[in-house]
């Protein structure tokens, strides 16, 4: 018998041999109280239940006398099933398995946390896995807090999901009884181990303060057992972490990528099987996969609704017109690869079991009518947020050959600066956004300037379009503008990636026309530019959750939006927001609305030359050196709902009264085995590393003079035909 994957692999259990020892239940107790009565009156339930079952307290010198008082008025309850173990130290949990072995030299033993939240028959369905096979020695349920064991996203840690109590979450377990599957690793809550197997190694001393033996570890039990994870039980834990917290990398030492993951179908199953019953909303985000501020919002919205809906994040994968569900928003949350036509039947198959309730389209690049008409075939509500110019034919900033938005929209907007070397014209591509704009139960724009342009681009939605900006975190909150200081040099940062239209050009000719007219100004670009800029200190691609403290690092006096687009929204504006820094924007997209009124602000024509622009900076930052007040200008006519998303989201991505139960029915087993394990075409991670040794080699100032014999839209042409990952995201990704 070999130490590696369950060769019976996923799928229904055989039915279990009988039992060869009774249980006996060790639980060391220490100072919590409430929880560990709750866990210890849990576990009587089953100790009743199960033939032969004992339950033992540890208790040890430093338990304090509330403890021993109910321990002892407990064991008064059960004198026959609950017992006491004394120890003259306190007992890590491996010394506490010791103790139990020579205390119960006929029982298999449980390891339990006090902190463990038990659903009912636990123990049962417990001792029938570890009699599922005869080479099983240990079995470990799945978990919030653990490893490859957490559940419902692996190698991090989860809260309950919708917060629901334990029963409902384990609803999802009772019912059909998988195989148990063989694993290298495990932690948790509860660990159960077989006599057989105990007396197999010679009852030897477990050496780890891990709720894992030494013996436990690598998979290594002996020759010819198997220590194993069951798919049929959860067990929760009180004090469960913050959402998505993963400190696994701190205590494995490993990556995601690197560790196996035999779990895999059996936990998607399961996690199917729970979405598929709770009542809650399930949200399919639809987007492309370029990450930037559409993954943003993505992820700020399911983090802000996390415990209210469920989000499950549908994209374009590879460069082969495939697909990949994400069951979750979590970068370990387990994926699913589809062909959208091939397997159009299977997706909707599956997206039935899941029970979405709303389909959420964020984008629409590289994803077929197939994808974008989901919502019917679901019996969902449909909705579309607007997050830039894409769906007007093609350019999604809306600019020119020389990288800039003249001022007003015009059909001749699409021809230029295509953001896609291949793929639908621009007349199919506006077909199919004023179809889907048409047919959505809400059009959400994030700015009062991106309707307008739409409505001017004849793409109207009026009795389904709504204004509202994205939801943000508290940590992003507007801030009063501080006190501006008068000082000898002043620091101008820029915030993000800055292209040409993000006005990358206009920044070089700002650093360039400062140095010669000698102004006390210096720039400092936090990102990095799509070409090197003379005169501007770059600090290279960040993560966005690092913004706010590389402001504050970098003593920054002002922030310049150099944007030559019109920006539908704009985070980094919420972080210069945040940051109570005088701010320097253009007069176009979500800038005026956002600063209307704000003090410390200037706002400048997009279209001046440079160095009329940087004539109105100076006078803006001398004016307030000497107190003088410098407003930007308020913004009439403002018709976004400022309460949208709090008051509204959720009612409306809820299920349908109307949807028919028989729409949602799950797939079974084999189906859902089928879809799932169908082998994934993996994007070829040469071009991932081509692409950013092209983007290095052009952005290196000591060879600064190539980018100007390579223009910027050849340039840009054959980065996305060699990959849609964006230059942020492969800074931060081994290839």
């Amino acid at each position: 018998m070999g130490h590696g994957p369950d060769p019976e692999g996923f799928g229904l259990m055989p039915s279990p041999n009988a039992p060869s020892h009774p249980v006996a239940i060790i639980l060391p107790v220490h100072d919590r109280l409430e929880a560990t009565k709750l866990c210890i009156l849990a576990g009587m339930t089953e100790v009743l239940a199960v033939p032969g079952a004992r339950l033992f307290a540890v208790i040890d010198p430093r338990s304090n006398l509330a403890m021993r008082d109910m321990v002892a008025q407990l064991v008064r309850q059960w004198p026959g099933q609950f017992g006491v173990l004394e120890s003259g130290a306190r007992l890590s949990p491996s010394q506490a398995v010791n103790l139990g072995q020579i205390s119960c030299p006929g029982h298999d033993i449980v390891l339990l946390k006090p902190e463990a939240i038990l659903p009912k028959t636990w123990l049962g369905r417990l001792v029938e896995d570890a009699y599922s096979r005869p080479d099983i020695g240990t079995v470990t349920p799945l978990t919030a807090r653990a490893s490859i064991n957490s559940f419902p996203h692996p190698f991090i840690d989860n809260l309950r999901p919708f917060d629901l109590d334990i029963d409902a979450v384990d609803a999802a377990f009772r019912g059909d009884r998988l195989h148990c599957i063989a694993v290298p690793t495990t932690e948790g809550a509860c660990l159960y181990m077989r006599r057989a197997w105990l007396d197999a190694i010679g009852g030897q001393a477990f050496e780890t303060h891990n709720w894992i033996g030494a013996a436990l570890s690598g998979g290594s039990l002996g020759e010819g057992w198997i220590n194993t994870v069951t798919p049929n039980l959860y067990v929760g834990e009180h004090d469960e972490p913050e959402l998505g917290q993963d400190q696994s990398s701190e205590r494995h030492g490993d990556t995601a990528a690197a560790r196996p993951d035999p779990l895999r179908s059996a936990r998607i199953y399961r996690y199917i099987r729970l979405l598929g019953q709770a009542r809650a909303p399930k949200i399919l985000h639809v987007s492309h996969a370029m990450g930037g501020g559409v993954e943003q919002h993505i992820s700020e919205l399911a983090e802000h609704f996390s415990q209210l809906a469920a989000h499950i994040v549908l994209s374009p994968h590879g460069e082969q017109g495939l697909i990949r569900i994400r069951l979750g928003i979590a970068r370990q949350a387990d994926q699913i690869i589809l062909n959208p036509k091939k397997d159009h039947a299977d997706l909707v198959r599956l997206l039935r079991s899941i029970g979405i309730t709303a389909v959420h389209i964020h984008h629409m690049m590289d994803l077929g009518p197939e994808i974008l008409d989901l919502a019917g075939p679901l019996g969902a509500t449909s909705l579309v947020t607007v997050h830039d110019y894409y769906g007007l034919g093609g350019n999604p900033t809306l600019t020119d050959r020389r990288g800039r938005y003249p001022g007003s929209y015009s059909p001749k907007l699409s021809r230029p600066a295509r953001l896609l070397p291949f793929g639908p014209s621009a007349k199919t591509l506006r077909a199919q956004f004023h179809r889907l704009i048409q047919g959505a139960d809400r059009v959400i724009f994030p700015s009062n300037a991106t309707k307008a342009i739409f409505d001017q681009a004849g793409m109207r939605a009026e009795a389904s379009a709504i204004i509202a900006r994205h939801i943000e975190p508290a940590s992003r909150a507007q801030k009063r503008p501080a006190k501006f200081s008068k000082k000898p040099l002043y620091k101008i940062g820029v915030l993000g990636a800055i292209s040409r239209e993000k006005g990358a050009d206009l920044l070089q000719q700002l650093a360039k026309h400062t140095k010669s007219h000698n102004f006390p100004l210096q720039f400092y670009l936090i990102g990095y530019a799509n070409k090197p800029l003379q005169g501007v200190e770059t600090s290279g691609p960040y993560k966005a959750e690092a913004l706010a403290g590389l402001i504050r690092r970098q003593a920054l006096d002002l922030v310049l939006f150099p944007a030559q687009c019109p920006e539908t929204y704009s985070y980094t504006l919420s972080s210069a927001l945040a940051s109570g820094l005088a701010i320097i924007a253009p007069n176009l997209g979500a800038f005026p609305e956002r600063l209307s009124g704000r003090a410390n602000t200037l706002i400048f024509n997009h279209l001046a030359p440079a160095d009329r622009v940087l004539a109105k900076i100076m006078a803006f930052i001398e004016n307030m050196a000497e107190g003088l007040q410098q407003n930007a200008p308020c913004f009439e006519g403002d018709g976004s709902r400022h309460d949208f998303y709090k008051s509204e989201y959720i009612a409306i991505t809820s299920p349908r009264a109307e949807v028919a139960p028989s729409r949602q029915a799950a797939l079974d087993i084999l189906d859902l085995v089928r879809i799932i394990d169908r082998p994934a075409d993996r994007p070829r991670p040469w071009r991932n590393a081509l692409a950013l040794w092209l983007w290095r080699l052009n952005a290196n100032p000591a060879i600064h003079w190539l980018s100007h014999l390579i223009p910027y839209p050849a340039l840009r042409f054959f980065k996305r035909i060699l990959t849609r990952t964006s230059i942020r995201d492969l800074t931060q990704t081994k290839t």
